[in-house]
């Protein structure tokens, strides 16, 4: 079938198999003729311990990645080498709070719905709202306490707070807010909290760092060699990043005609890169060390590690995540080691909803009808390369942003449609992966069945039976608006 595609022939006989699939992916946790799961989990490995650990705002191109001759995430790299390493992962939110709801629930934002942070330009003495999970939808550590398992989680993005309803199902919910919680912190009170719970727990952990605003501890500063240079004036905008953050997302979502407060110059770029890169050399270390505790004290733990989006670093003009779909934020990294299962490799394009349905399937429990989600076991252990529609959406943290893109990629063609201007982009991975070249004027026929993908998509999100009618909204208090602001987002 994708050489088909490809090729260009036979349109309408392909688009009808794309559909089969993306219906079938949008109720069931198994690829269209996948063996049972029963057929597919030895017994033996329910009741494994999971732990889910998710990095803010991590770019998959880090995990390998070097400054220099430096590598950035040695200890990660080596580790997921011995795991079921995904390096086609794509998160299906460009920020924090849809992309985790969408992975707690293995639901794609059209139909839980939880899409912005603050609803409308906050003046003086006005109630800021903002979306939370509603009840109706039940959490994967819903799931597993329902199956027996003690939960808990540690929380350091002031998006995630209880108050949104991520807490639901979790018997112990600690929230430690960024920037004064750090990675060495909670790597602390992970190795402490494991050694106070019963098996068979599920522990998930949220590392804020490298989340802006960029602030590497001094040992990881010089660990490139000297940083490049930067002039007074960015130093001061350095120094006041959020509000300098704040400036640049109105302008480029086009609530503010100019941006404010001045710019940063190529090499005061690449500074803030180093930085960046500072912070995730940190958590290379920190998280590693979680894990060789982990790997002492409870080696036959399920462990995932995951990003909720990347982070935008002038690839497109901008910085920081929510406002696009491009591959710098929504392609994360993705490592699950199962014990009893030996290390891959795997290109197989795979969504961050399918890691629930995953989980569930090597824990020999039965799975939730309502999951969009797929289990990636049989597609692992078959060495599928079966075609498979992924979907991204992005319409940023405020909702007067007024912004709502969507994606769609099969195999290396990938299709971004503008929902507010109709505008499209269409992209050959495989030969611009940094997205640069717009073919969508070339590549009608391509572009014609990529949205015919998207509009299905769509209707079938519409259609789920878990889709909200209405979204839920919490008051933001004072001291939540304040931890919002720590990390730029009011």
């Amino acid at each position: 079938m994708l050489r088909s595609y490809r090729k260009g022939l036979d349109s309408l006989a392909v688009l009808v198999a794309f559909c089969i699939v993306l219906a079938a992916g949008c109720r069931k946790t198994e690829p269209v003729g996948s063996p049972a799961i029963e057929d597919t989990v030895k017994p033996t490995h329910a009741a494994k311990n999971v732990i889910l650990i998710v990095v803010d705002a991590l770019r998959a191109d880090r995990l390998a990645g070097k400054r220099g001759d430096v590598p950035l995430m040695p200890k990660l790299a080596e580790f997921a080498s011995k795991s079921w390493w995904f390096t086609n992962a794509i998160s299906q939110a460009a920020w924090t709070k849809p992309s985790m709801v969408s992975i707690f629930t293995s639901l794609y934002p059209g139909v839980h719905k939880v899409q912005f942070g603050v609803h409308d330009m906050i003046v003086e003495e006005q109630a800021i709202t903002a979306d939370a999970l509603p009840d109706s939808l039940r959490t994967f550590a819903s799931y597993l306490k329902l199956a027996g398992y003690q939960t808990a989680a540690i929380q350091t993005n002031a998006n995630m707070q209880a108050q949104f309803g991520v807490n639901q199902g979790f018997d112990f919910y600690r929230f430690n807010p960024y920037p004064d919680f750090r990675a060495n912190d909670v790597t602390d009170a992970a190795i402490e909290t494991i050694g106070q719970l019963r098996s068979p727990y599920f522990l998930y952990l949220h590392y804020m760092d490298p989340h802006a605003p960029y602030d590497p501890p001094a040992a990881y500063r010089a660990m490139f060699g000297a940083p490049p240079p930067i002039s007074e004036a960015e130093k001061g905008l350095l120094a006041r990043y959020n509000e300098y953050y704040l400036d640049h997302v109105l302008y480029r979502v086009g609530i503010n005609e100019e941006q404010q407060g001045g710019s940063f110059s190529a090499s005061g770029k690449e500074h803030i890169r180093y930085l960046y890169d500072g912070e995730v050399r940190f958590i290379d270390d920190e998280v590693t060390r979680l894990l060789e505790f982990v790997e002492t004290n409870a080696a036959d733990s399920v462990i995932v590690l995951t990003a909720d989006h990347g982070e935008e670093l002038w690839e497109h003009g901008s910085i920081g995540h929510g406002k696009i779909v491009y591959q710098e934020v929504v392609h994360v990294p993705l490592f699950v080691r199962l014990p009893g299962f030996s290390h891959r490799l795997i290109d197989f394009p795979v969504e961050t909803i399918d890691i629930v349905p995953t989980l569930a399937a090597f824990l020999g429990l039965e799975p939730n009808p309502d999951w969009q989600g797929r289990n990636l076991i049989p597609v692992v252990e078959t060495n599928s390369t079966a075609v498979r529609p992924i979907f991204s959406r992005a319409m940023a943290s405020l909702q007067i942003a007024n912004l709502h893109l969507d994606s769609v990629t099969v195999g290396s063609d990938k299709l971004i449609v503008n929902r507010k201007t109709g505008a499209e982009e269409f992209y050959d991975l495989s030969e611009d992966l940094r997205e640069q070249i717009n073919l969508a004027a070339e590549r009608t026929e391509k572009v014609a069945l990529l949205r015919e993908l998207l509009q299905m998509h769509t209707e079938n999100n519409r259609k789920h039976p878990k889709t909200s009618t209405e979204t839920k909204q919490t008051t933001l208090d004072a001291e939540t608006a304040a931890r919002l602001k720590a990390i730029g987002y009011l």
